[in-house]
């Protein structure tokens, strides 16, 4: 009897968006990757997103569980290997209604957040379960004591009520959080003090803890601007440092993780003629700011005027220096950027988000966080997740251009009318990211004889895996990405030599490739193409669908010869299409030569969400856009 196959492919280079920088000629680049030799463990950091459902938030079931969003959900579960695992959703509370009054008691019905949460489930999801908004608009101000125990009682209700549901397993995996971004007093009719904010985080921990200590809870989800800006941020931490608990009177509060926000604004001007503009200028930034202590650094002015630093870790690295300064007690606490997105506003349409630009920007940044903050050993701040904001659903006029996982129509003129999805390349990009095994290689990117570092176009992202028994298999993933930020460059590429050394020795080496680029692997680029089809056919679909994932010649499996050492491959890296080099990695030994020894989820996908079945008649009438102006709250 054969072994079973191995599930994830042997190796694939995974070149992420192609934007050149916009010199018609330069020197190429070299790409050097040492498979034997591994850095320190790849911990995907990243498998995170989020959404808010738009106003009224008590009508937010509407939105949390409509068809749109179900078939939004599948398409983030469908990405392989848990690409995607956590949805972390604003309003969640609004999902629950009560009657009574909290002076005669409450009741509550869960049935609502009871199917949100099914439908995560079944996908495969967790929530980032924030505790924010009003039952019935029951609970109005948080410094009165009764409804600060009342909202305790709510809070053990509610996490009893899913550990006997999914079990404490499951539930021990979800991050509870506070009420989002509190300094921007998103509250709808609860008045919060800072006083009434410490109590209300109060009642948040002890009724998490009367369920299970396992339970975690982290907050406050917002900027942390120098103080006296965000009273509320280091109000919360001071409480929790060294304050008296409400209920327990002890002093310190638990902090199970830190949650902050940095986000940066839209690009400046671009620089005046004869002067280079810094090619992603982000990362001395970052490398500066995460070294700094002094409030100064957090300043958004720091950044530079006319400046676009697309890259959130360097807000984040400063302000979690600051505050591992001023609070000694969290400097092992873990540190979260659940809103780390490149522009603020998601609703904002960008052409840069519509297209593999987009997927290659937040691939770019992951690949910074990675090299700076996470595996920066000097720094003393334990970075732990990076979540990008954008499970929305766009609306109407604007199905690609706002910052979304996939591309919604409705389509009108069927009976009845029906809802598509399309799936972007930046969902596309994290099933490429999900490829990425838990040792990172030595990697390094250079041209012209220089060594670059990752503030430039081209980047690099390496792992490996070693087998554990006899049915696995050796492996190695080299991601490449060129990204100038969100500028794009077409009819431009980069010449790019693959180098790939220390591959274990042994027959049966087989190679897949893939990649994206915005000729060939734009849904986008295909609407274009068609005319911009408000109402897409049938067929005017499937030509959107074939471009999700296709590739001219990047979506191959081969195997190598026997002899071959390490393999010297150029890559046309560019918009106008990317390259994939044939390398060597070890077969499991029971697949055959030339065989997808795993079928790579760029490529295929594991499960399509069951979108509407066929377009119906035509319809004489039109529905509006449901959803059209739903801005949310997110900032």
């Amino acid at each position: 009897m054969r072994p079973p196959r191995s599930r994830a492919a042997p190796l694939a280079l995974l070149v992420a968006l192609l934007a050149a920088p916009p010199a018609l000629a330069e020197a190429p680049h070299l790409v050097l990757v040492d498979a034997a030799r591994a850095l320190r463990p790849l911990r995907p950091f990243w498998r995170s997103t989020g959404f808010c459902p738009p106003l009224p938030h008590s009508q937010a079931d509407q939105y949390d569980l409509s068809w749109d969003q179900q078939l939004n959900m599948a398409y983030v579960g469908a990405v392989p290997h848990g690409g995607i695992e956590q949805v972390r959703t604003h309003w969640l509370l609004e999902l629950i209604t009560a009657r009574g009054s909290v002076e005669q008691g409450l009741s509550y019905n869960f049935t609502h957040l009871d199917g949100f949460l099914d439908l995560l489930r079944e996908n495969q999801l967790l929530p980032g379960f924030e505790l924010m908004g009003s039952p019935s608009k029951r609970f109005t101000d948080f410094e009165d004591k009764q409804q600060v125990f009342e909202w305790k009682e709510l809070v053990s209700l509610l996490a009893g009520r899913y550990v006997d549901r999914y079990g404490l397993a499951h539930v021990s995996k979800w991050n509870f959080e506070t009420w989002n971004e509190p300094d921007h007093h998103d509250f709808d009719n609860v008045s919060m003090t800072l006083q009434g904010f410490l109590n209300y985080y109060d009642a948040c921990s002890e009724g998490l803890r009367a369920v299970s200590p396992a339970l975690r809870l982290g907050g406050p989800g917002d900027s942390f601007h120098p103080w006296p800006r965000s009273p509320l941020c280091w109000g919360l931490l001071g409480h929790c440092h060294n304050g008296t608990n409400f209920f327990t009177g002890e002093l310190g509060v638990r902090l199970d993780y830190i949650s902050l926000h940095k986000k940066v604004q839209a690009p400046g001007p671009r620089p005046s003629p004869g002067r280079a503009p810094p090619p992603a200028a982000a990362l001395p930034a970052l490398k500066r700011q995460s070294r700094a202590l002094a409030p100064e650094v957090l300043k958004p002015a720091s950044l530079g005027r006319g400046q676009f630093h697309p890259h959130p870790g360097a807000g984040a690295g400063a302000a979690a220096q600051q505050i591992q300064r001023l609070f000694p007690k969290f400097a092992d606490t873990p540190v979260y950027n659940d809103e780390a997105d490149p522009l603020v506003g998601w609703s904002l349409p960008q052409p840069w988000r519509a297209d593999v630009t987009y997927a290659a920007l937040v691939v770019k940044v992951i690949a910074q966080h990675q090299n700076l903050l996470v595996a920066n050993t000097s720094s003393p701040v334990r970075y732990a997740l990076l979540s990008n904001d954008n499970a929305f659903l766009s609306y109407h006029p604007h199905p690609f251009t706002q910052r979304t996982l996939t591309a919604r129509f409705q389509v009108n003129n069927t009976r009845p009318p029906h809802v598509q999805l399309l799936r972007k390349p930046v969902l596309t990009a994290m099933a490429l990211l999900a490829l990425l095994d838990g040792e990172q290689l030595w990697a390094e990117v250079w041209q012209g004889g220089t060594l670059l570092d990752s503030n430039h176009t081209v980047g690099v992202l390496a792992s490996a895996h070693r087998p554990a028994g006899p049915a696995d298999a050796w492996r190695a993933t080299v991601l490449v990405y060129a990204s100038d930020d969100t500028r794009t460059h077409p009819n431009r590429s980069i010449a790019l030599t693959l180098r790939l050394h220390g591959v274990p020795p042994g027959p049966g080496l087989v190679y897949v490739t893939l990649y994206l680029d915005n000729r060939f692997c734009s849904p986008h680029g295909e609407w274009q193409r068609l005319g911009r089809p408000v109402f897409p056919s049938a067929e005017e679909f499937r030509h959107m669908r074939a471009a999700e994932v296709r590739g001219q010649g990047g979506n191959g499996a081969g195997r190598l010869p026997r002899s071959q050492g390490p393999e010297y491959q150029s890559l046309p890296l560019g918009p106008g299409g990317c390259g994939a080099a044939p390398l060597p990695c070890r077969r499991p030994p029971d697949a055959s030569a030339g065989a997808p020894t795993a079928v790579t989820p760029a490529g295929a996908r594991v499960r399509t969400p069951r979108e509407a079945a066929r377009p119906g008649d035509p319809a004489p009438g039109s529905a509006p856009d449901q959803w059209a102006g739903a801005l949310g709250l997110v900032r």
